[in-house]
């Protein structure tokens, strides 16, 4: 029989997929055919290559550490239609409220680096200030209403990004 349990983290995992197929390889191919149109050639280095992948691998540990809390200790996942039924305080949680966020960040600038399109800046900058306007002003406040006391403690221990 398949548990409750189970079945979130396959939804929130085929979200995930959807998701990292969107933000992660759609957008930046938009982006950089955009840099293209306007004659921004993409530049890539060995460097690059290599520093970028150092982000990529690390964003990508970043996020699956914080699904794999989210679904151990909050009983949910990041994915909005299966959240945590519990603050998840633990971890990368004791440095960051947001760390699911950072690891995408991390993600967007090693891709910036491995393909050597400034195109992928703008992207990311543009995804960073939606992020931060996403979190302040709809996150935080749904989830002070959904944990009060709890949610307020941790906000006043922990930073929201790093």
């Amino acid at each position: 029989m398949i548990t409750m349990e189970f079945t979130r983290i396959i939804k929130a995992s085929l979200g995930s997929l959807l998701g990292g197929f969107i933000f992660f390889i759609a957008l930046p191919y938009l982006f950089i055919e955009l840099g293209n149109y306007f004659g921004l050639q993409t530049n890539p280095t060995t460097e690059g290559s290599i520093f970028g992948m150092v982000f990529i691998v690390a964003g990508i540990g970043v996020y699956f550490y914080s699904f794999h809390l989210f679904v151990k200790e909050g009983k949910g996942t990041p994915v909005p239609f299966e959240p945590t039924q519990y603050i998840v305080t633990s971890g990368i949680y004791k440095y960051s409220r947001n760390p699911v966020y950072l690891g995408y960040v991390l993600v967007v600038f090693g891709i910036a680096l491995l393909t050597g399109a400034l195109m992928i800046l703008l992207y990311a900058a543009i995804a960073g200030l939606f992020i931060y306007f996403y979190v302040v002003y709809y996150e935080e406040p749904c989830l002070e209403e959904k944990f009060d006391e709890a949610y307020m403690d941790y906000k006043k221990r922990v930073r929201r990004w790093i």
